[in-house]
C-alpha cells in the first residue's frame, strides 16, 4: 500500500537525511533538510520516485 505525501509530512530522502515536505511543483517535491555541515536548514529538490515518507 502506498501512502500519500502531504504538507509538513516528514520523508527521506535519496542521501539519507530525513527532510520536511513543503511543497510540489509538477513532478518535484520541494525538502526542507538540515544541512550535513551545520544546524542551519536548505531547499532540496527530489523527484516522486525517490521521497519516501
Amino acid at each position: 500500500m502506498t501512502k500519500s505525501i502531504g504538507l509538513g509530512d516528514c520523508v527521506k530522502i535519496p542521501d539519507g537525511r530525513i527532510g520536511r515536505f513543503i511543497e510540489k511543483k509538477g513532478n518535484q517535491y520541494k525538502i526542507r533538510v538540515r544541512r550535513k555541515t551545520s544546524i542551519l536548514q536548505s531547499d532540496s529538490n527530489c523527484d516522486l520516485d525517490h521521497a519516501k515518507a
